[in-house]
Parts: C-alpha cells; structure tokens; sequence
C-alpha cells in the first residue's frame, strides 16, 4: 500500500521532499533606470534626480521611499550650503587678493 502524498482534506504536501520541484522563473527585468546599481551612479552623480527613480521603483515599500527621500533632500541641502560658503570664502580670497595688488 502506497502512502499519501497529499492530505485529502487540505491538498497540503504531508512530506515536503515529495512536493514538485516548480521552474524558477523570474518576471521581467526591471528596466535600467530602475536598477538599484543605476539609481546609487544617478545619486552619487545628480542626487535630485535620484527622487523620480526611486518613487517609481515597484520593489520598494513606501517607508524606505519616504527615507531615501529624506536622505536625498538633507544631502542636497548641505551640498548647497557647502557650495554657498566655499563661494563666500572665495569671493573674500579674490577681495584680498585684489585689495593687495
């Protein structure tokens, strides 16, 4: 007499080595500006323009959006105020400069 496979009740496997071995198959690839590899070069290099990509990345739960998002917005706004003192200390540099000449 053979032994179940299968629970008549549940059609759960009663032992798992038993269970059919399904083909893995992965659905379409994202496309490349969805990549997270594109989305970190996109960061590293215009880090506005990291924000759309993130919001429309489909394997992304909401929270590490609003995160990233948050992240990118503090990097930019330091970015900006290093800018704006790095231009102010310049703008002093040539001041003196043209002062002792």
């Amino acid at each position: 007499m053979e032994e179940a496979v299968k629970c008549r009740y549940c059609h759960e496997f009663l032992d798992e080595s038993k269970r059919p071995v399904l083909p893995v198959t992965e659905g379409d690839p994202l496309p490349l500006y969805l990549r997270s590899s594109f989305i970190v070069v996109t960061f590293l290099f215009l880090p506005p323009l990291a924000l759309p990509l993130i919001w429309l990345h489909p394997k992304l739960h909401i929270g590490w959006k609003v995160g990233l998002s948050l992240v990118i917005g503090v990097f930019c706004w330091m970015s900006y105020a290093a800018y704006q003192g790095l231009m102010l200390q310049l703008d002093e540099t040539m001041k003196m400069l043209d002062g002792g000449f």
